[in-house]
C-alpha cells in the first residue's frame, strides 16, 4: 500500500493503448477508457450466505374483478309467502323492495329477464332477485333520492 515514504505514482504521459499489464497499485485518476463490463451493484445490507435453491417465483398477476361463480337465479316465493322463505337470499326471487332481501343485500327491479348482477339464469319474466351490490355496479334504486355514487340515471 501507499505511504508518504512510497507515494502512489501518477502518470504525466499515460499511452494511447492499453497496456498488457494492469497497474499494481490503485490510482485516484479515473480512467478516460470506459470499461467493456458495468460494475456490479452494491450487495444488500444482509446478503444471504449462499444462494437460494429455488428462483423467486414470478408475480401473481390480478385479474380487473375477481373471479366469482354466479348464482343461479331461483324463484323462492312472492308477497311474504312462504315465510320460511324471507328474507330473501342472494338469486332469490321475487322480491318487491329491498326489505325481503337479508341483510344488506338489494331487490333488483326488472321489467323482463334483464341480468342480475352475480347472479346466472334468465329466471322467471318480469321477477325480481335479491342481489349483492358490487363496488362500482350501476343500478336504479326503489324510491330513494338523492341518488348515491353509481346509483340510477342522472341526467
Amino acid at each position: 500500500p501507499p505511504t508518504t515514504a512510497n507515494p502512489i505514482p501518477v502518470t504525466t504521459n499515460p499511452t494511447k493503448s492499453p497496456s498488457g499489464q494492469p497497474t499494481k497499485v490503485p490510482t485516484n485518476q479515473p480512467s478516460n477508457i470506459p470499461s467493456k463490463a458495468p460494475s456490479t451493484p452494491p450487495t444488500t445490507a444482509n446478503p444471504t450466505k449462499s444462494p437460494t435453491d429455488q428462483p423467486t417465483p414470478s408475480p401473481i398477476k390480478l385479474t380487473a374483478r375477481p373471479t366469482v361463480a354466479d348464482i343461479p337465479l331461483v324463484y323462492a316465493g312472492d308477497n311474504g309467502s312462504p315465510s320460511s322463505a324471507f328474507p330473501l337470499s342472494e338469486c332469490q326471487g321475487d322480491c318487491d323492495d329491498d326489505g325481503d332481501c337479508q341483510g344488506s343485500l338489494l331487490c333488483f327491479q326488472r321489467g323482463a329477464t334483464e341480468s342480475v348482477p352475480g347472479c346466472s339464469g334468465e329466471g322467471s319474466l318480469g321477477t325480481d332477485y335479491c342481489f349483492d351490490r358490487r363496488i362500482n355496479y350501476l343500478y336504479s334504486p326503489l324510491n330513494k333520492s338523492p341518488l348515491g355514487l353509481c346509483e340510477g340515471d342522472c341526467d
